[in-house]
């Protein structure tokens, strides 16, 4: 709206403006994890200022207002304040960063183009999640076994991680009388849909011709063995 105050016909005032605009609210928060390089996983984004991460993750806290920031902070528990950066437009609302260390709360504090201010109208949490080791269950063989030294054994395991399974082996201990070999058999994990990386249920699995081994399996020959699992922390089971 434009106005002007007049008195008569030559006493007017100069013209001024009056300009409408909406009380500042929060739209929405957006996170962005960038996860520990051992993990090698992509960075993700979710929605909401919950944040749940393993420790080392970087987190790109994005809160969204109606209207442009002028400023902004993140306010922890721990006293500790990180300033948000403004964009230029509401849309790009104001950013920090941070990395996941610990457990914790944390709340903020907005002021928009037209001084309106805001306070967060709840606290939201950070957990630093463990990442814990990776689970093996044996499918087969899990008996003892006498084979003809022409035969093929399948070793067949579930495997899991909370954030994805490295590696999975077959560890072998072969005799010959007194002689012993030790031998290691890398097996294929993959998910329910074939997928191979960052498996986080699945299969591992490796067939074993017994006179294809080196040395191969013969008569009166015996192996002893157990499957192995590791993570990409490096905890094995």
């Amino acid at each position: 709206m434009l106005y002007r105050v007049a008195s008569g016909e030559t006493n007017k005032s100069p013209t001024y403006g009056i300009s409408v605009y909406d009380a500042l609210a929060l739209e929405r928060i957006k996170v962005r994890y960038h996860y520990p390089a051992y993990l090698e996983c992509e960075a993700v984004e979710k929605w909401g200022g919950d944040i749940s991460a393993p420790a080392g993750t970087q987190v790109d806290l994005c809160i969204v207002a109606n209207n442009p920031l002028r400023s902004g902070r993140v306010i922890f528990e721990d006293k500790r304040v990180l300033e948000l950066r403004p964009g230029a437009e509401a849309k790009d609302g104001g950013v920090t960063s941070f990395t996941v260390e610990k457990d914790g709360i944390y709340s903020f504090e907005l002021a928009d183009v037209y001084d309106g201010r805001l306070s967060s109208p709840q606290f939201y949490y950070v957990k630093a999640v463990p990442d814990d080791p990776p689970t093996i269950e044996m499918v087969c063989p899990k008996v003892d076994m006498s084979i003809h030294p022409l035969y093929e054994v399948t070793f067949r395991a579930k495997v899991g991680d909370d954030f994805g399974v490295k590696e999975a082996a077959v560890r072998a201990d072969l005799f010959k009388g007194a002689e012993r070999t030790s031998q290691t058999f890398p097996m294929k994990v993959s998910d329910a849909l074939g997928g191979t990386k960052n498996v986080k249920d699945g299969i591992a699995e490796y067939v074993y011709a017994a006179d294809e081994g080196k040395p191969p399996l013969q008569v009166g020959g015996m192996m002893f063995y157990y499957m192995e699992v590791a993570d990409r922390k490096g905890q094995v089971s």
